[in-house]
């Protein structure tokens, strides 16, 4: 079986479905983003699963249930861990923080590299002299 579609087209939004490795990567605010985004982007989506909870493990279930959901899957279909009596692991505690870490440190070092060599070409395209003088 492929998987679930990366997206869906509810009304006229398109809607982002999430995976379970990309949700573990997410600082708390960004998983409440993306949750709150689930949410308003889906009317009537509340009362299906509930209130989007606080804690950032029990947020990350919460937009896998809730894609579930909307495109009639099993959570483990995204990529969610169970549990033996079938309900949805909890989050591991930063468990792939040297992956994300070293992803983001390499995007860090390539924005840095760019930044330095437009700051560069800004300076060698200032020039030396006025432009209007004929010195």
């Amino acid at each position: 079986m492929a998987g679930p579609p990366p997206s869906v087209m509810m009304g006229n939004q398109e809607v982002m479905l999430w995976r379970w490795s990309q949700l573990t990567c997410l600082s708390s605010d960004a998983l409440r983003k993306r949750a709150a985004n689930l949410r308003d982007q889906c009317p009537g989506l509340s009362e299906q699963v509930g209130a989007v909870p606080r804690h950032p493990d029990d947020v990350a279930n919460w937009i896998l249930n809730a894609q579930s959901r909307l495109i009639g899957c099993s959570p483990s279909e995204f990529g969610c861990p169970t549990d033996p009596a079938g309900a949805p692991a909890p989050m591991p505690v930063r468990a792939d923080v040297d992956r994300c870490s070293e992803a983001a440190s390499e995007v860090t070092s390539d924005y840095n590299f760019l930044q330095r060599q437009a700051r560069d070409n800004a300076t060698r395209n200032r020039g030396s002299s006025n432009l209007l003088s004929w010195d």
